[in-house]
């Protein structure tokens, strides 16, 4: 299993992780918000604690990660790798 899963959830016959994630700079995670993650990729984002500040359990929906954000994510076991495609900066080639 991957090391940055916390937790296990069953619903039904899906199978949810929990994730540590730290913000990477350049990625869409960075900037991207609350809501955002939520509805353009079914990401639930538990807790997150910025740069400077303490952690803050129920983010509020406009809330913006940053790079070097520690967050708590949850995913479908079945889009892990989507994590890394969004918090992973653009190959320059």
């Amino acid at each position: 299993l991957d090391t940055r899963v916390i937790n296990t959830h069953r619903v039904g016959d899906t199978l949810l992780l929990t994730l540590d994630v730290l913000v990477k700079a350049g990625g869409k995670l960075d900037g991207a918000t609350v809501a955002g993650l939520a509805q353009d990729h079914g990401l639930s984002v538990l807790a997150l604690c910025l740069p400077g500040e303490g952690w803050e359990t129920q983010p509020a929906p406009l809330t913006r990660l940053s790079a070097g954000a520690k967050t708590q994510i949850v995913v479908r076991s079945e889009r892990l790798e989507l994590i890394d495609q969004l918090n992973n900066p653009p190959q320059v080639r």
